[in-house]
């Protein structure tokens, strides 16, 4: 009744006059405080305050923006509307093809076969020497890969990820649900299990707040907060064991309240991998949030389109005389209708006349309301229509610009995942080298003080590959003369640490010549010709396939 009342003509009427009353009024009064300050300014060489305010169309409230009403809810409703959304976000990432590929692009662009970390200790800030920094280096290497890639997967409690796919499922979680969450578990070592450290998934649904602690003020989306707004705790559903798990009701007992930190030591009890945008909240919107309605009615138009061209591709044959059966007893029976398969079979009276109904299906413009949803789509993610369709028709240039653009949103979202995820699992796993004393360090006292000297990393993403690799070495080439690129940013690029480059390359090298004074010839020769001829042969595809750009 209130809403009727507030999106009534007559309220938007009256309101639209009082508005214009008092912006006449106002405008006078501002007029002569206008002129009355400027003279006083004159006299006392202020400047004095400015006072100008722009009308905004945005606010009004009538012609298109009449029924235009919103208002923030409470927490609760919130709380409801976040969980109908996971569960059609779901339903949609499962059912839906667009929705499917869209979240498997995402979560390849943005960590792909996994990253790389690479120490990068402030050694001298610690006091330590070069000697010291290769060795760390190449111990936290060996440890990561020992840890996270070993075939026994022993990084995962479930024994169903490496620490790549984890980065993987983290990305998924939360594009898909707005959150991803990890506890770090201390299980026994054994053979299989070098390292105590193990992370266990949680699904984000059994992140939420328990019915009866609705109404604290604290609590925000099962997230627990100090009177800072710092997360203390979180709030997990338990394992019912059974595949339905609504029918346990969502009260207290039913919950863990895990501590954000360990007391002791101050380590992290549960990792949240999310973006920021609203800070009220504790948790990322789902991407598909603000497209779901749209993906939707896509997925309905797509199916009703489909089957009314099945129906529409059914012949139906109409018999103006009839068509004769006979029974048993060799008596005439009429039968008005006979389906066979692929078709139908009309049978008329004498007299009767079809009438044809024309069902054009899907529609002459069921297309481009399709590529309008998935320019939508381009939009939502940040990375354009055509990396969401995997179709670049458009000039080179045109396309370029768009994966350039892409990967911005790219680099933004694997800073998330980055501070979100591999930096506190990364942290953990050196904490627990250190102690084994694996890892050299001044003490242990000095590693905790200067935690971040020891710990900091530069992740190295995948490589991407190249449209054209003969102008990117090209360009290679003379950003190195020009001294704007080193060997280092280059590799990083390609996804590798440059001393690992060098290092294989001096191995080539070494070989190349042990070859050569073993069988009296000469390679490089060989080589150079190979690669020119392949040069050439790159050239010569490009220069066919040039679209003019």
């Amino acid at each position: 009744m209130l809403d009727r009342f507030f999106t009534s003509r007559k309220f938007v009427t009256d309101q639209q006059k009082a508005i214009e009353i008092a912006d006449h009024k106002y405008s006078d009064s501002i007029s002569r405080s206008i002129k009355k300050g400027y003279r006083q300014n004159m006299s006392s060489g202020r400047v004095g305050v400015s006072m100008r305010h722009i009308n905004r169309d945005g606010a009004k409230y009538y012609g298109t923006l009449v029924n235009y009403n919103t208002s923030p809810i409470s927490s609760q409703s919130s709380y409801f509307q976040r969980e109908i959304i996971s569960n059609r976000s779901w339903d949609l990432y499962v059912n839906d093809a667009a929705t499917n590929g869209l979240i498997e692009t995402l979560c390849v662009d943005v960590a792909s076969t996994g990253l790389t970390p690479i120490a990068t200790p402030m050694t001298e800030y610690l006091g330590l020497n070069s000697d010291w920094e290769d060795e760390y280096q190449q111990n936290c290497r060996d440890y990561w890969e020992i840890w996270g890639l070993s075939p026994s997967k022993s990084c995962d409690v479930t024994r169903r990820m490496t620490i790549n796919q984890m980065m993987l499922w983290s990305v998924f979680s939360w594009k898909l649900e707005g959150i991803a969450l990890w506890i770090p578990l201390m299980l026994p070592e054994s053979p299989l299990r070098p390292f105590s450290l193990s992370l266990q998934a949680v699904a984000p649904y059994r992140l939420k707040t328990p019915y009866d602690l609705l109404s604290r003020g604290d609590i925000y989306d099962g997230i627990e907060v100090d009177e800072n707004g710092t997360p203390i705790a979180y709030w997990i559903k338990k394992s019912t064991g059974s595949d339905d798990y609504t029918y346990v009701f969502d009260s207290k007992e039913n919950f863990i309240r895990i501590p954000a930190y360990n007391q002791t030591t101050g380590r992290p009890n549960i990792i949240a991998c999310y973006s920021t945008r609203n800070i009220c909240e504790y948790r990322s919107e789902s991407i598909l949030t603000a497209i779901l309605k749209t993906l939707r009615d896509r997925h309905d138009h797509k199916d009703a389109a489909l089957v009314g061209s099945v129906v529409a591709n059914l012949f139906t044959v109409f018999l103006k005389n009839g068509l004769v059966v006979r029974d048993k007893n060799n008596e005439t029976i009429r039968e008005p209708m006979q389906e066979i398969n692929g078709g139908t079979i009309l049978s008329g009276a004498a007299g009767e006349e079809p009438t044809v109904i024309k069902t054009d299906r899907p529609g002459p413009h069921f297309k481009d309301m399709d590529y309008s949803t998935v320019e939508e789509l381009g939009m939502a993610s940040g990375r354009g229509f055509e990396k969401i369709l995997h179709k670049w028709d458009s000039s080179f240039s045109a396309s370029r610009m768009s994966s350039l653009q892409a990967l911005k949103f790219d680099n933004v979202d694997r800073d998330v995942l980055i501070s979100g995820f591999c930096d506190p699992v990364r942290t953990m796993l050196l904490e627990e080298a250190m102690l084994k004393k694996m890892i050299k360090v001044i003490d242990v006292e000095h590693f905790y003080k200067h935690l971040y000297a020891y710990t900091k990393v530069n992740w190295l993403p995948p490589q991407q590959g190249d449209v054209d690799p003969v102008k990117t070495e090209t360009a290679y080439q003379l950003a190195m003369q020009t001294g704007s690129k080193n060997f280092s940013d280059i590799c990083a690029e390609h996804g590798k640490w440059w001393k690992d480059s060098l290092t294989q390359r001096a191995k080539e090298l070494k070989f190349k010549d042990e070859l050569e004074k073993k069988y009296g010839i000469s390679l490089t020769g060989q080589i150079l010709t190979g690669m020119i001829s392949a040069q050439n042969s790159q050239n010569n595809k490009n220069d066919n396939t040039t679209n003019g750009d």
